[in-house]
């Protein structure tokens, strides 16, 4: 029988001298053989656990500092991009004061928010980084997208505002807003029965009233379109101003201007007089508006805020 069969141990010196002799049976011989392989695998082992320990243990810890590094930038970057979009809500707030301010229509807030808010959307996912960082990242990725629109449409909403501002104060210029004279109101635009003919007439200006020469301004930039003279209006100048206005200056005993000049707001034109069809010595204003007259008394001493920049 196998199982019969001895296994012997001789342990001895190199002189050959016989310390051990140990005998097994074939059965106990094999456990043992067994058992000597698998201690040596523990031992193998053992060592190479060692020493891959002793070689990666560095680098574990320098990952770790770099994960908590890590963390702590996501968390500093996402307290920074919270004052930012903090601080582009003041301005957001401060851009509405001045459209109020300057009578510029607002943007409505759902507007504004235009392409924000919402479920965050999943930008990145490692899966060698567990969900608490993940989802920092996902929140970081989403506030930079939200900061981005928003940042974009304030960069255009204020060139915007720029340009309504500009042309506000370029309207503002251009359209008339001064008395064209001291004096009292005779007669104001509207139905009204004539000085001269007594009949029932239609007044396309505003008259005031004052001593001879006294100064005629006019009231806003603009270049004089006429210098001339007719029996109803006598001598009179027609200003060409922009966004379709222009004005009128008649019965004056004196021009000051010549055809084709350059004026300013509040420059002095003519001087009152009352020639043409005039009981006495006054201004007749018109203000034109694309070629049709508008309610001069409107235009007297307008305020650049009550300019509106869509028309009046």
């Amino acid at each position: 029988m196998a199982f019969k069969k001895k296994w012997h141990l001789i342990l001895g010196k190199t002189e050959g001298t016989n310390l051990v002799n140990a005998t097994f049976s074939n059965y106990s011989g094999i456990i043992l053989l067994v058992a000597m392989f698998l201690f040596a695998l523990l031992v193998a082992g053992s060592v190479m656990f060692l020493v891959r320990w002793h070689v990666h243990f560095p680098q574990i810890e320098q990952v770790r500092a770099e994960n908590q590094i890590l963390r702590s930038e996501i968390d500093r970057l996402i307290t920074e991009i919270d004052s930012i979009t903090f601080r582009l809500q003041q301005m957001q707030e401060w851009e509405d004061e001045l459209r109020i301010e300057r009578n510029i229509g607002t943007i409505n807030r759902d507007i504004r928010d235009m392409g924000t808010g919402g479920l965050p959307q999943v930008e990145v996912d490692f899966p060698v980084l567990d969900q608490g960082v993940n989802l920092d990242l996902n929140m970081l990725w989403n506030n930079v997208r939200e900061l981005d629109v928003r940042s974009k449409f304030a960069y255009e909403a204020r060139e915007s505002l720029l340009d309504n501002v500009s042309l506000q104060e370029e309207m503002y210029l251009y359209t008339p807003s001064i008395y064209p004279a001291f004096g009292r109101i005779s007669s104001p635009y509207g139905w009204r029965t004539h000085p001269v003919t007594g009949r029932r007439d239609f007044h396309r200006g505003l008259d005031i009233s004052n001593g001879p020469n006294s100064p005629i301004y006019v009231t806003a930039h603009g270049t004089i379109r006429e210098v001339g003279y007719n029996r109803f209006y006598g001598r009179y100048i027609v200003v060409d101003h922009k966004f379709g206005y222009q004005t009128m200056y008649a019965h004056m005993n004196k021009a000051h201007v010549e055809r084709g000049q350059k004026v300013t707001r509040g420059d002095i034109i003519g001087a009152m007089g009352s020639t043409g069809r005039s009981t006495g010595s006054h201004l007749h204003y018109e203000v034109r508006k694309y070629r049709k007259t508008v309610n001069p008394y409107h235009y007297l001493n307008k305020m650049e805020n009550q300019i509106m920049v869509a028309g009046n």
